[in-house]
């Protein structure tokens, strides 16, 4: 099987509060039915906050890579608001290695927000398809993931 490929977005030079990842559809299991989750990014208020994605976590710690994890959690009134919640199951959805590796820095910013911002979308066309021109794609959607841990390991 070819290894995928995900692209670490410039989220500053983008605007975005949090670090991001785009996540090409196809590498997705063909019926995953949270990405009507994320939000379509041509109709997005842009004064809106992005949802978090419910059922779905990243694992982030690996630098050349990271793990979509669907999640079950205990749906208790104590653990609904924590900021640790006690997983029930986990399975892998997706994995995905870097354009570039990450880096302390990036993990460290994400792990800080405990959030990663996903857009999904289409495989770029050509090689210098442009961040920007991925994430305006007709199509793409985002979505903020919650993360697995809490700090850079």
């Amino acid at each position: 099987m070819a290894e995928k490929y995900w692209l670490r977005l410039d989220h500053e030079g983008l605007g975005m509060p949090l670090p991001a990842v785009y996540v090409p559809t196809d590498h997705l299991p063909p019926k995953w039915p949270l990405k009507r989750r994320f939000v379509h990014v041509l109709n997005r208020d842009e004064n809106a906050d992005l949802p978090i994605v419910a059922g779905l976590a990243a694992d982030i710690a690996d630098p050349a890579g990271m793990q979509l994890l669907a999640v079950e959690t205990a749906t208790s009134g104590a653990q609904r608001h924590a900021a640790v919640v006690t997983a029930s199951s986990v399975t892998t959805l997706a994995t995905g290695r870097y354009t570039e590796p990450s880096t302390r820095v990036w993990r460290e910013q994400a792990y800080a927000g405990r959030l990663l911002i996903v857009v999904l979308g289409r495989p770029p066309v050509h090689a210098s398809t442009t961040p920007l021109e991925l994430l305006f794609t007709p199509g793409s959607r985002m979505g903020v993931v919650p993360l697995v841990a809490n700090q850079v390991p």
